[in-house]
């Protein structure tokens, strides 16, 4: 393709963008007016650009200023009546309108005090920017006015995007930036593509050199999380962990690398759950998985080694604390063995039995949860709290362990009538005296 063919696929990607989204195009509108007032460059850059280019969904617009987008976006929010934050540290900046936000950040020149460590900013033009990024693909702007947006590719991002490449800028961009090589293998899978050769031969190089030793474990973390949320994680993580990338964490993530399958079942389940939950839920799984096929001393290492948000560690430790015993247990069990089934699982959460199921390689494991899950796991019983104390049973922790004792019995009799389940309670009543 020409130049000129590709900045017509990107006006007509970008037009349509606008169209289908009347807020982000009354906000962008306003954003370029209020630039051109104060003779201030603004380009979109990164992602947005290439999946514009690309046909990809858009999710993030990042625009980049010449100049202080901390106070652009502080006078254009004040001016346009719109929500925004500011992040003092790296002087950047998101501007909020109905449902639709933008970042602002400003061009500028980077320099790394040493590997690995986060780097030195001051402000530049938008070329210096574009030659600082992580990949050929990412570092093409389009420059904003208000007769559309005019694409800029100094690092002839184009042709890698014509050949599907990924190709890095300058030959210490591993070394300066470790993070890149996790961001290399996620574009790749996400977008199809390869690693260009020379990238390949420095990536190989990085990690034969252990570059991510330099990384802190939250970063190496965030990478990771990062992974997580990929629609291609199923195939992208087992790549990871084969890469050898994560011998800086253990060794074993290369010899023992989580199951595609388990993984891939693992975003069904996230999938039919609401938003909030999904996306604690997958961050639960996917270190469950990812940690499940490593010795015991060193998933209790990794636990308190990495820094996992609260809730999902507690999850994880719960889980690898009882799930050898429950194997062990079930293993031994049939569906036959109902009311066993149910005294020995209904006492752990839904999360930790389903990654049971997730983890495990044994059929019988597999099959006798899930069967709880299905049908143990959701009976409940006829009789009321209310119903229990009128029979004579205590207020307070003896309710519930009636009830315990009654579904205990009910799986083995599914059918059992109300008359039947009083009976019950009444036989735990007289075990109490």
């Amino acid at each position: 393709m020409t130049f000129e063919e590709w900045q017509s696929l990107f006006s007509e990607s970008y037009k349509a963008f606008n169209e289908t989204s009347p807020a982000f195009k009354e906000l962008i509108s306003e954003v370029v007016s209020f630039a051109e007032a104060r003779a201030t460059s603004l380009y979109l850059v990164g992602g947005s650009v290439r999946d514009f280019l690309t046909g990809h969904e858009v999710k993030d617009v990042d625009i980049a200023v010449e100049g202080d987008a901390f106070v652009f976006a502080e006078d254009f929010a004040a001016y346009f009546g719109a929500d925004f934050k500011l992040y003092e540290k790296f002087r950047t900046a998101s501007v909020m309108n109905r449902a639709v936000s933008i970042d602002f950040a400003s061009a500028r020149a980077e320099v790394y005090p040493e590997p690995g460590a986060l780097p030195q900013v001051a402000f530049s033009d938008i070329k210096t920017d574009l030659k600082r990024r992580d990949f050929t693909v990412n570092a093409i702007a389009a420059r904003l006015s208000s007769s559309g947006a005019e694409l800029f590719d100094p690092n002839d991002g184009l042709s890698d995007i014509r050949a599907k490449k990924i190709r890095i800028l300058h030959k210490d961009s591993f070394k300066d930036d470790p993070t890149r090589l996790f961001r290399a293998l996620r574009f790749a899978e996400r977008l199809g593509y390869t690693l260009s050769e020379k990238t390949k031969i420095l990536f190989n190089e990085a990690v034969e050199n252990n570059f991510c030793s330099t990384l802190s474990n939250s970063r190496i973390c965030a990478e990771l999380e990062k992974i997580f949320q990929e629609d291609s994680l199923p195939t992208l993580l087992p790549k990871v962990c084969k890469s050898a990338l994560l011998r800086v964490l253990s060794f074993s993530f290369e010899a023992f690398p989580p199951s595609s399958f388990a993984l891939e079942e693992a975003q069904q389940i996230c999938l039919k759950s609401s938003k909030e939950q999904s996306e604690e839920l997958l961050l639960y799984f996917s270190w469950g998985i990812l940690l499940g096929n490593l010795p015991d001393s060193e998933i209790s290492q990794l636990l308190e080694m990495l820094p996992l948000k609260r809730t999902v560690r507690k999850k994880l430790e719960a889980y690898f604390a009882v799930r050898k015993d429950l194997e062990t247990a079930l293993e031994e069990l049939s569906e036959d063995h109902r009311a066993k089934l149910y005294g020995l699982l209904h006492k752990h959460s839904e999360e930790t039995l389903l990654l049971l199921v997730l983890n495990s390689k044994r059929p019988i494991v597999r099959k006798n949860t899930l069967f709880f899950l299905k049908y143990l796991g959701t009976m409940t019983p006829k009789i009321k709290p209310d119903e229990l104390i009128q029979i004579g049973i205590p207020e307070g922790v003896h309710i519930r362990l009636a009830l315990e004792f009654i579904a205990y019995k009910k799986a083995d009799n599914p059918k059992m009538s109300k008359d039947e389940e009083i009976i019950l309670a009444k036989n735990y009543l007289e075990s109490l005296k």
